[in-house]
């Protein structure tokens, strides 16, 4: 039993072994000018996209969207906290450079922490009385 163990590890190194250099030589794509393929392609980055002033409403949007008119004001009252955390009125008037910011205090909510733990208050360098009883998002 142990030969054939032996004999199987051997066997899954040598292709291993040959699927690494066939890889490597291009992994078989047709190949123009002595250059694959894949390797005119940019290479793929692990930075995320940059999020969008419609994508922070959309997502405040979606936590928003309940009918029971109770659990929406509650909803309303945990947004108005964070719109207060960065000196706003409305979830659109955030800075970008904070929108991944406020995603974390969204998700927060969503993941139903009673209460959201914030980061040292931005300095946003506007009045806090601008635009009293607006929307919060």
């Amino acid at each position: 039993m142990e030969k054939i163990y032996l004999a199987l590890i051997e066997a899954l190194n040598g292709h291993t072994a040959a699927l690494n250099a066939f890889v490597k030589a291009g992994g078989g794509k047709a190949s123009t000018g002595g250059t694959t393929a894949a390797a005119d392609k940019p290479k793929a980055t692990n930075k995320p996209k940059a999020i969008t002033l419609e994508t922070l409403q959309d997502r405040f949007g979606e936590y928003m969207s309940v009918t029971d008119k109770d659990e929406r004001k509650a909803r309303k009252a945990k947004i108005q906290t964070i719109n207060d955390h960065f000196g706003v009125e409305r979830v659109s008037l955030v800075e970008p450079e904070f929108y991944e910011e406020a995603l974390g205090y969204l998700d927060q909510l969503e993941a139903g922490k009673a209460k959201i733990k914030f980061a040292a208050k931005p300095d946003t360098g506007e009045d806090d009385d601008d635009n009293a009883g607006a929307s919060p998002i």
